[in-house]
């Protein structure tokens, strides 16, 4: 609504003229006093660029709510994602789900049949390299997605596809993604149509012994339905804690 734009603006000037007098005073301003500005930018639409940019300037050391509201503040904008999730609706992905199958080790895991995903050559994706040798998230070529908008992006990728790189960057400080930060970088793929990314995420978390909750799943399924797997998506309800209550 506009007063909730309206707000936000005022507590963007507010971060604004914040950070500018503790810089003309000479004092760092610390890791929490950054966590408020990028929690500002995460409560505005289409602040990634900006958030990603405040991130790299940092002095004091990020924390693991740094990096989950940076993620948070790189959602796509209402317009973006519509856009995206309509482009993968017409197969702008081209990106088909492997049979739900358990993979090998995986015989008593209720969580062992999640799909791989496959390009439209049945060739597997959803293990990509990682290109920082420590980070357990899908990291591979990310083609950029097909809305106008993504052309002027810094580096050719938008700030939602950008923002993937930071659960490595965390990682190389010593910093193990939590529960929270998995299911907001999963909602970011669901909100950006990102089906291998989101589904190689929520696997991730499986392998490293983090249960998924409902905003993670939520995600998943959303990603799911987006890319018009609704078996898959119903599989998830019934293996999952929501499937239990809803039964």
């Amino acid at each position: 609504s506009s007063n909730n734009a309206e707000r936000s603006q005022n507590g963007l000037h507010t971060a604004d003229a914040l950070l500018t007098r503790l810089k003309r005073t000479r004092l760092e301003p610390a890791t929490s006093t950054f966590n408020a500005m990028f929690a500002v930018l995460a409560d505005s639409e289409g602040m990634g660029e900006r958030a990603l940019g405040l991130l790299g300037q940092m002095g004091a050391p990020p924390d693991m709510v740094t990096y989950t509201t940076v993620i948070s503040a790189c959602f796509p904008t209402k317009i973006q994602s519509t856009a995206l999730k309509q482009a993968a609706r017409q197969g702008g992905r081209n990106r088909v789900l492997g049979p739900l199958t358990k993979r090998p080790g995986d015989h008593s895991h209720r969580w062992g049949w999640l799909p791989s995903v496959q390009d439209v050559h049945g060739r597997p994706v959803h293990d990509h390299p990682d290109t920082s040798g420590q980070d357990g998230s899908p990291s591979g070529e990310l083609a950029v997605e097909p809305v106008e908008m993504a052309a002027s992006w810094k580096g050719g990728l938008p700030p939602w596809q950008r923002a993937l790189s930071l659960l490595g960057e965390m990682q190389l400080r010593g910093l193990v993604p939590s529960v929270r930060t998995y299911a907001t970088a999963i909602e970011l793929c669901a909100r950006s149509a990102m089906l291998e990314e989101g589904l190689g995420l929520l696997r991730t978390m499986v392998d490293r012994g983090l249960q998924p909750e409902a905003y993670s799943l939520v995600g998943a399924m959303t990603l799911c339905m987006t890319h018009g797997h609704a078996s898959v998506a119903l599989a998830l309800l019934k293996v999952s804690a929501l499937g239990a209550i809803a039964a």
